[in-house]
């Protein structure tokens, strides 16, 4: 009778985790192996030449909260292209007798190479480009193209939700200067966010 009891256990065992066994891969996946998926992100930005006057007490911020809204297509668990749309915050530029300040904005399109090193986890890069809007206060607006890129790291929470920690460069964003040429600087920028598969 014991053995039946033992036999009877070890199917029901069995059969439990043949069951269990297509939903323990599911989970294992993390987020959706393929298809379409919105985001944002909040974060800090950094303009590596905001043009600062050189006269006694000019001050120069070139630091300011930046948000992000982004969507995608996931073609396979390694590969994703992206766009987004990005507000990098204010860069403010003051001396006596001048105050202006530079806002940027801008949209994105990049193409994301992701590397699973865990069950829910992954390390990826991105590399594409920009098209920037770049308003000087008082001195006039700019646009222009160029690369951008970064790196990050992403949690998958489920398969139908993520977090994202992440840094981004856009190359040789271009502004007004002072002196009503033109010029240019790289922004960066540090944030966190969320993305949403369906």
């Amino acid at each position: 009778m014991d053995s039946v009891k033992k036999a009877l256990i070890i199917g029901l065992v069995g059969a439990s985790l043949t069951a269990a066994a297509p939903y323990a891969l599911a989970q294992a996946t993390g987020l959706k192996l393929s298809g379409w998926y919105l985001g944002g992100s909040i974060g800090q930005s950094e303009f590596g030449d905001v043009d600062c006057p050189p006269i006694p007490g000019a001050k120069c911020d070139d630091k300011d909260t930046t948000w992000k809204v982004f969507g995608g297509y996931k073609i396979n668990r390694n590969f994703a292209v992206e766009a987004g749309y990005a507000d990098l915050g204010s860069f403010d530029r003051t001396a006596p007798g001048l105050s202006a300040s530079v806002d940027a904005k801008i949209f994105d399109l990049v193409g994301v190479g992701a590397f699973p090193l865990a069950n829910n986890f992954s390390l990826y890069g991105k590399f594409g480009l920009y098209r920037s809007d770049v308003d000087a206060q008082a001195l006039g607006k700019t646009k222009n193209n160029d690369w951008t890129y970064g790196v990050g790291a992403q949690y998958n929470f489920t398969q139908n939700l993520a977090a994202r920690l992440e840094w981004q460069r856009y190359q040789s964003v271009e502004f007004k200067r002072v002196n009503g040429t033109t010029g240019d600087g790289d922004i960066d920028v540090v944030n966190v966010g969320v993305l949403f598969a369906f």
